[in-house]
Formats: C-alpha cells, sequence, structure tokens
C-alpha cells in the first residue's frame, strides 16, 4: 500500500474543546451514498469520507507526541500508529480501515496540530 500525500489539520468540533480532523484542501462537498438499508452520509473534508477522525484537544496533543517520537497511540475516535512506510490513522471506533499516510504528511500533522493547540 502506498502512503498518501496530504496535507491534514484539525478544526474546532462543534463541542468544548473537540476537534476534528480534516484535509486541507477539499471542495467542501457532502453527499449521500445508498446502501443496502439506507444510506451514509459523506465529506469531501474527511480522510475517510464516511467517517470523523476526532476527540479532545489532549488526545491530539498525544498523537502530535506519537508522531513525533514515531510510535503509536490510539483513543476511542482517534489513534496513529508508526509503520515503516509512513503512519496509519483512523477511528478506531468508526472507521472502515486505517488510513496510511506519508511520513511528511504526518509531521505536517504534527506541525497543525501544536499551530492550532499551541
Amino acid at each position: 500500500m502506498k502512503p498518501l500525500e496530504i496535507k491534514l489539520t484539525i478544526s474546532k468540533g462543534s463541542f468544548d474543546d473537540w476537534w476534528v480532523l480534516e484535509r486541507i484542501e477539499h471542495d467542501n462537498k457532502t453527499w449521500n451514498e445508498p446502501m443496502e438499508y439506507g444510506s451514509r452520509y459523506c465529506m469531501s473534508r474527511r480522510l475517510e469520507k464516511t467517517t470523523d477522525i476526532e476527540g479532545p484537544a489532549r488526545e491530539w496533543s498525544a498523537i502530535r507526541k506519537a508522531i513525533l517520537d514515531e510510535t503509536t497511540i490510539s483513543f476511542t475516535r482517534c489513534s496513529i500508529e508508526h509503520r515503516k512506510q509512513g503512519f496509519l490513522i483512523e477511528s478506531p471506533r468508526n472507521s472502515q480501515e486505517p488510513i496510511l499516510i506519508s511520513d511528511s504528511s504526518a509531521i505536517y500533522l504534527a506541525n497543525e496540530i501544536e499551530r492550532k493547540l499551541g
């Protein structure tokens, strides 16, 4: 699997101290995809179109540290795992499967977390 080269950031969520992972470059579209029983809501801002990867500031700070230390950390709605080819990122609770991002994409995200959370 080839790692994605992508610019990611975190944006303030709808709750106090809640942050959501987002693509920096997206067309801000939403759509529904039919499923066997109903449909699923998709958003172009998400890394995985159907799943938010999210959590409180303290978890995102720990994600940043794990990126910089090239380690693994997991929470209910956000996790990152260092691999030889890059970093796997997902929401353990909601993701269909983790997405592999490049080392440079992960470092960019770590810098964005620092910029947003201080």
